[in-house]
């Protein structure tokens, strides 16, 4: 290795490099194994990433359309709700024109000498058949 005045001799040098060369070499060997395994695993994730692209892009269109829809029967509710307010504005309106309209019939003595609207309803057993207007014997 080295020569007698102490200097690195050419043999020498080949026997330094040559020395931890089998070392390295299975570490390469080593690596070059974990490398492949890598590779592999990495295929196996690309595969797996591949096939379910297809089932994550149609769960994405599922979930866009059933939004839509839950927005379309959200409309259709609220028109619901108007048409409800409008109908119920209606009601009222035609109750206070039947309640007018009694009144006024009350005010002038109508009932035709009949007994009051509320014994007639509240004891109908009481009133005779002949009294009972058409809608009452009716039911």
């Amino acid at each position: 290795m080295a020569n007698a005045n102490g200097s690195l001799t050419l043999e020498g040098l080949a026997q330094i490099l040559r020395d931890p060369m089998p070392g390295t070499a299975a570490g390469f060997a080593g690596l070059q194994g974990g490398i492949a395994e890598l590779r592999g695993e990495i295929g196996i994730a690309a595969t797996i990433v591949r096939d379910l692209a297809p089932v994550a892009s149609r769960q994405s269109d599922d979930i866009a359309r059933h939004e839509r829809e839950l927005e379309e029967h959200g409309r259709y509710i609220a028109r619901i709700f108007s048409r409800m307010e409008q109908h119920d504005a209606r009601f009222e309106a035609i109750t206070r024109e039947i309640r007018r309209i009694l009144d006024g019939l009350e005010r002038r003595g109508g009932g035709g000498g009949r007994r009051d609207s509320y014994t007639r309803l509240a004891y109908p057993d009481t009133v005779a058949p002949s009294e009972r207007t058409l809608t009452e014997q009716l039911q």
